[in-house]
C-alpha cells in the first residue's frame, strides 16, 4: 500500500500537481482484482447517486472523528516557525538578539581572533586534560558544550578573547552585551546541570524547555506567555485546516461489503445498502483532478514539516500550501489504528466539497438485512433498466457473519 501511495504522489510531484489522475491506481485495482464499496443509508442523496451513477465529495471537517484529516504538527517546529510573529512579553526584551545574529557575529569575531582563543585554551590545564582523556572520535558539540559550561571561567575567557577589542556599532555592542549577560547568568555548576536536565527531558516540548531555561537564567516567561504562543499555533493550524476543507473533497470506500460494523455505523443499522464500484473498469478520470488511494492505519500521527511554510501575518501562503500538498494528502490518508476495521480507500479530489463525481461504474448493490420493502423498491426503481445485480444479505443463525 505504501508503495502505491509513494508512486502516485511521486508522479504528481513530477507534474507539479498540474495533472493528477488515477491511472496508476486503476491498474493496481485491476491487477489485484479489488473492488471498492460504499455503505449508505437510504435517503434522497443515495437514490440520486444510484440513478445518476454519481457519488458526492464530503467536507472532511464534518467527519465523525475529529482527528480525521486534521493536520498534525510538531509544536516545536511550529513554535520556531511562528517565532517572528509571536509577541512575548519577556523581561528586558529590548535587549533581545536573535541566535542567528549572535552566531554569525561571534563566528566572524572568532575568526579574527583565533590566535587569542587558542592561547587561552592551550594555557588551561582542565581543557588539556579533557582533550587528552577523550578519544578524538568521541568529541562532539554536546561534550564540548558540557565541558565549557562546567568550566565557566574558561568559557568567559574564551568568549571575551573572541570578541573584537573595539565595538563601535550599536548592533555589535548589543551582541557583546547579550553574550556577556548569558555567561554571567551561569552562576554555578548546579545551574548548568539543571539546564541540561531540562534540555534532555523527553516529555517537555521546545516551548516549555525554552521557558524553563529562560526562567533558570533570570528571564521571566509566564504561563500566559506560553499559552499565547499555543493559541497562535492553534489559530494557524485551524485556519489552514478550514482552508483545505473547502478546497479538497473526499469520498470514502471500503474493500469489503460484509463488514458488520460498517453496516451498523454507515448503513442505518443494516437497513441501508452497500454499493460496489469497479474502478478497474476505468482508464482515466474526466474533468477532475483526484487521487484514489488506500488509507494507512498507524499509531503515529503524521506531522507536517512546517519549515516548508512561508508565512504572511502568521498564516501559510498559497504557494507554501501547494509545496506541502504531498504531506497534506498523506495526512488525509492516515488514520488511527482504531479505525483499521474499515479497510478504507479514499477518493481525494482537488475540488470543492458537496460536488457530484460522475463515474458510471456501479457493478453491484448489496441490500441490508433490515431493509424495509419500501426502501428496497426505491433502490430497484433507481437502477431502472440497467443490469446491476442485487444481493440481499441475511444474518447467519450460528455465527456473527452475513451471508
Amino acid at each position: 500500500m505504501e508503495e502505491l501511495i509513494n508512486k502516485v504522489l511521486q508522479e504528481t510531484v513530477e507534474n507539479n500537481f498540474s495533472k493528477i489522475d488515477c491511472k496508476t491506481t486503476f491498474e493496481y485495482l485491476k491487477a489485484n482484482k479489488i473492488k471498492l464499496y460504499k455503505y449508505c443509508s437510504i435517503d434522497d442523496n443515495t437514490i440520486n447517486n444510484i440513478k445518476n451513477s454519481v457519488f458526492y465529495l464530503s467536507d472532511f471537517s464534518e467527519f465523525n472523528d475529529p482527528f480525521d484529516s486534521n493536520i498534525g504538527v510538531s509544536v516545536d517546529q511550529v513554535y520556531k516557525c511562528l517565532l517572528p510573529y509571536v509577541n512575548l512579553n519577556f523581561d528586558e526584551k529590548n535587549k533581545t538578539v536573535s541566535s542567528d545574529e549572535i552566531e554569525f557575529t561571534f563566528s566572524e569575531c572568532s575568526q579574527e581572533n583565533e590566535d587569542k582563543i587558542l592561547e587561552v585554551l592551550k594555557g588551561d590545564t582542565a581543557f588539556q586534560e579533557f582533550i587528552n582523556s577523550t578519544n578524538t572520535d568521541e568529541i562532539n558539540d554536546e561534550k564540548l558544550l558540557r565541558f565549557f559550561l562546567s568550566n565557566k571561567e574558561l568559557l568567559r575567557e574564551t568568549i571575551y578573547a573572541g570578541l573584537p577589542a573595539n565595538l563601535e556599532s550599536p548592533k555589535d555592542s548589543l551582541i557583546s552585551m547579550a553574550i556577556k549577560e548569558t555567561i554571567d547568568g551561569l552562576e554555578n555548576t548546579s545551574d548548568i546541570e539543571k539546564a541540561f536536565s531540562i534540555i534532555d527531558e523527553p516529555n517537555m516540548d521546545f516551548l516549555w524547555k525554552s521557558s524553563e531555561l529562560a526562567n533558570l537564567f533570570g528571564k521571566e516567561i509566564s504561563e500566559d506567555d506560553i499559552n499565547n504562543v499555543y493559541n497562535q499555533i492553534d489559530e494557524m493550524i485551524k485556519g489552514l485546516y478550514m482552508r483545505l476543507s473547502k478546497a479538497i473533497g473526499v469520498s470514502c470506500f471500503s474493500t469489503t461489503s460484509d463488514n458488520i460494523l460498517m453496516w451498523s455505523h454507515y448503513a442505518d443499522k443494516h437497513g441501508g445498502i452497500c454499493i460496489e464500484y469497479d474502478f478497474s473498469l476505468l482508464e482515466k478520470l474526466e474533468n477532475i483532478n483526484a487521487f484514489l488511494l488506500p488509507v494507512i492505519y498507524s499509531n503515529d500521527r503524521p506531522l507536517l514539516t512546517v519549515d516548508k511554510f512561508d508565512l504572511e501575518n502568521g498564516q501559510a501562503t498559497q504557494e507554501s500550501v501547494m509545496r506541502i500538498m504531498p504531506d497534506l494528502i498523506r495526512a488525509i490518508l492516515t488514520k488511527s489504528e482504531f479505525w483499521k476495521y474499515e479497510d478504507e480507500w479514499r477518493f481525494i479530489a482537488l475540488a470543492e466539497p458537496k460536488q457530484p463525481v460522475k463515474l458510471p461504474i456501479i457493478s453491484k448493490i448489496f441490500i441490508g438485512a433490515n431493509i424495509t420493502n419500501d426502501d428496497y423498491n426505491k433502490v430497484v426503481s433507481a437502477i431502472g433498466d440497467r443490469h446491476i445485480p442485487i444481493t440481499k444479505y441475511s444474518l447467519k443463525r450460528d455465527k456473527y457473519e452475513l451471508y
